[in-house]
């Protein structure tokens, strides 16, 4: 039934077919069965809340995913500005690398080795991991909007 709710009880009182047969032939009058049904709805007891009840149980709500929405979208903006400390970095320790060239043939490979391994990690996390990560945060933020959304929808039907 359409808009049918738990706070109502239906039962079937009478379901038959409303076409017959054609005379004493046993055919029927047509391919399709019409069917003819009487029901009995009747509203169940429920615990009506008032309003400012329901108003109550709904408002707070919104503003739990009002408040990790703030938190998502400064954990979005903080993975912004570690990339770019992270690209940073990675460019001051590729400078590096060309510096300091000409003291011990040891130190030199070891630093070379070392910065190297920096700047990988540094790129690889930064492109490859706070991405996903950012984009993880974005799908979770547009999730939290859509709840949101639905949320504020209630409020303002109850209004």
């Amino acid at each position: 039934m359409y808009k049918y709710g738990k706070d109502l009880a239906m039962k079937c009182l009478v379901c038959k077919t409303c076409f017959g047969k054609i005379g004493s032939t046993g055919l029927n009058y047509s391919d399709h069965e019409g069917v003819r049904a009487e029901f009995e709805i009747k509203k169940l007891r429920s615990n009506i809340h008032s309003l400012a009840e329901i108003k109550s149980k709904i408002e707070p709500s919104i503003h739990y995913y009002l408040d990790a929405r703030s938190v998502l979208l400064k954990s979005i903006e903080s993975i912004s500005t570690s990339q770019i400390i992270f690209v940073l970095i990675a460019f001051l320790c590729f400078i590096l690398l060309f510096l300091f060239n000409n003291l011990n043939e040891y130190f030199s490979v070891f630093k070379n080795f070392i910065l190297s391994m920096i700047i990988f990690f540094l790129f690889i996390f930064t492109l490859f991991v706070k991405t996903v990560e950012k984009k993880i945060l974005v799908c979770s933020l547009d999730s939290l909007n859509v709840v949101i959304k639905h949320k504020n929808f209630e409020f303002r039907k109850l209004n």
